[in-house]
């Protein structure tokens, strides 16, 4: 049922490509995402392949979103899909999130290369740059692995069944829940009542403004250009 009417439905790719790529811009910047955007076919002087090429390569966190959270949690196992597969089933439920996937790609690709670019210039050596760029793909557009999905989706199936989309949407709750408190540790430092001075009650001031749009204002905008009530 989810990967039939979910998976086949253009909204779903409608929706979430806009809403990943515009947390995207938010975490590494409109400039930066945009150039990484507009080079994505471009030739990497250093290793020869495309920057969407050398991207893949390096990054693991990049690799498994081609699986995708979608197909990971509808198959409820962290096998890998593909076309290949003789079950018709498995093939329905792979054709059906590769829409999803490709367009999560489009913006966590020049995401991962705006962050990795700039841990480089910063001095960071190979490893720790590409570790940065893996977090800010992850900050962006949350992950797949075990690890980052809520308790509900790993210790049951009966919850996994529940929850099986619950990845992405449990990554933008996070970010509210984070801006929730931000500010409030921004209204003690204006009440005295924090740890900081007046200086300290604006340092979340621009997180808690890009956040706004990005994780409250934005999706609700593509929510109803989509599915309009």
């Amino acid at each position: 049922t989810i990967a039939t009417l979910i998976g086949f439905n253009p909204s779903t790719v409608l929706k979430h490509g806009p809403t990943a790529a515009i947390n995207s811009m938010t975490q590494v910047g409109l400039t930066n995402f945009a150039r990484e955007f507009a080079t994505l076919p471009m030739t990497d002087p250093i290793t020869g392949k495309t920057n969407w090429g050398m991207a893949m390569d390096k990054s693991e966190e990049l690799q498994r979103r081609l699986r995708t959270n979608f197909t990971q949690l509808i198959e409820n196992k962290d096998k890998e899909l593909t076309l290949a597969r003789t079950s018709m089933r498995d093939f329905m439920i792979s054709a059906g999130a590769t829409p999803v996937s490709i367009s999560d790609l489009l913006s966590a690709v020049p995401t991962w290369l705006a962050e990795y670019k700039k841990q480089t210039v910063l001095g960071e050596d190979e490893g720790q740059a590409v570790f940065l760029a893996d977090r800010a793909v992850r900050r962006a557009h949350g992950s797949s692995t075990l690890t980052n999905r809520p308790e509900i989706m790993r210790t049951n199936a009966m919850g996994a069944m529940f929850s099986s989309l619950y990845g992405f949407f449990s990554h933008m709750m996070q970010r509210q829940y984070e801006m929730g408190w931000k500010a409030k540790d921004m209204w003690k430092d204006v009440l005295g009542t924090g740890s900081g001075d007046a200086e300290m009650a604006t340092r979340h001031a621009p997180d808690l403004v890009k956040g706004l749009f990005s994780y409250i204002i934005a999706p609700a905008i593509i929510e109803e250009l989509v599915t309009p009530y």
